[in-house]
Order: C-alpha cells, then sequence, then structure tokens
C-alpha cells in the first residue's frame, strides 16, 4: 500500500504555504524521545515539519484533506483508530511511514538510523533482566506450590522420620505441575527445585 499521490500533493502545497521545516537542532531533539504522539508528532516528523507548526496547518482549507487522508493510510498502517493518537518509539513510526512510501527528511532518517544500530547491543541486557524477573516469578510460584503441598498434604510431604522432604515435595510439584504452571513446566530441572526447596525447610534433626 502507498499513498505517493496524496504524499505529493501535501509536500507541494507545505511548499505553497511556506511551513517551516523541522531543524537540525528539532530533529535531534526528537530523535532523542523514546515515544513520539503518531498524529501529532510523528506524521509530521515523518513529513519534515515541526510538531509545534502541524496544528496551523492541518487548519488550513487546502492541506486538511490532504492531511486527513495521509493519516488515515498512516493510522491503518500502525493499526490504530484514526480519532486517536497513540504513542510508539519512533523507529515503530518510520517503519510503518516507509511501508506506506512516506520517507522521512534525511536528518531524521540518519539519526533514527544510528539509534537503530545501538539497539542490538543493549538487547542482550534487556534480555537477561526479562529473564532475571521470569526466573523470579517462578522460584516464587514454586515455594507457594510447596506451602500449599506441605499444608493439605502434609503426610506426602514428609520422610520415613517425619522430616519435610525436597525431593518428596518436588515430585508433587512436578505431578501437579498444570496447576501452577498452565502453559509449560518450570525452567528449572527436579534437582534445581530441590536445591531451592531445601533452602526454606528445617534442616532434619532439628526440633
Amino acid at each position: 500500500m502507498t499513498i505517493a499521490d496524496p504524499i505529493n500533493q501535501l509536500r507541494l502545497a507545505l511548499a505553497e504555504a511556506g511551513s517551516p521545516t523541522l531543524s537540525t537542532a528539532e530533529s535531534e531533539a526528537w530523535a532523542k524521545l523514546e515515544r513520539w504522539r503518531a498524529a501529532s508528532e510523528g506524521l509530521p516528523l515523518m513529513l519534515g515539519v515541526s510538531p509545534t507548526a502541524w496544528p496551523g496547518i492541518c487548519a488550513r482549507p487546502g492541506c486538511a484533506p490532504l492531511v486527513d487522508a495521509v493519516w488515515a493510510a498512516f493510522a491503518a498502517a500502525l493499526g490504530v483508530a484514526c480519532d486517536t493518537d497513540p504513542e510508539r518509539s519512533p523507529l515503530a513510526l518510520r517503519s510503518a511511514a516507509l511501508g506506506l512510501g512516506l520517507s522521512p527528511p534525511p536528518a531524521i532518517d540518519r539519526l533514527l538510523d544510528f539509534i537503530q544500530r545501538l539497539l542490538p547491543a543493549a538487547a542482550p541486557t534487556e534480555a537477561a533482566a526479562e529473564a532475571e524477573v521470569l526466573a523470579a516469578q517462578e522460584r516464587e510460584t514454586l515455594l507457594g506450590a510447596a506451602l500449599m503441598l506441605v499444608t493439605r498434604m502434609p503426610q506426602d510431604c514428609v520422610d520415613e522420620l517425619g522430616y519435610y522432604d525436597s525431593a518428596r515435595i518436588t515430585r508433587l510439584i512436578l505431578q501437579k505441575a498444570l496447576l501452577w504452571f498452565p502453559l509449560g513446566p518450570p525452567q528449572l530441572d527436579r534437582a534445581g527445585i530441590e536445591t531451592l526447596l531445601a533452602r526454606w525447610l528445617p534442616p532434619k534433626g532439628s526440633d
């Protein structure tokens, strides 16, 4: 899908109206932001227009229908309603714009290219942080499952001497794993779960 004709007509109308273009300093300032509003910031920036001047442009009789046409296609590419102005990342907005044949001005394009090159280096850190959060949630679920079992099925959680046994509790957790892990088994293996539970159980031989 392209919107070449409305885009070209809008660019021509902007040029004829003497609309202020985006300066290098403004481009740098906007590129540093993590989110742009799609309609009031993203679209004008993709056209090389300062968002501060955009409301006046949208109100011009010759520009308003073209702005509406371009925004309707842009909103559809983003999967948002035309009467909304959601926030999106600059890279996501550029990707949608390029898919429609709307090329951003070179200054914005170069800055976003630079930012995109930096992202892969940061990705492992973000992935590691997310993995740690998921691991913490899993440990919390395992400890909660163990607490429920020793409360409701204490006779099945102790050894021959009457001490809570991490191996027995782990076996019960894995047998009933769907209760706590409906989307798939825990990432910790049997030995890992036993070690986790053993840290919290009273040592055998203690009163």
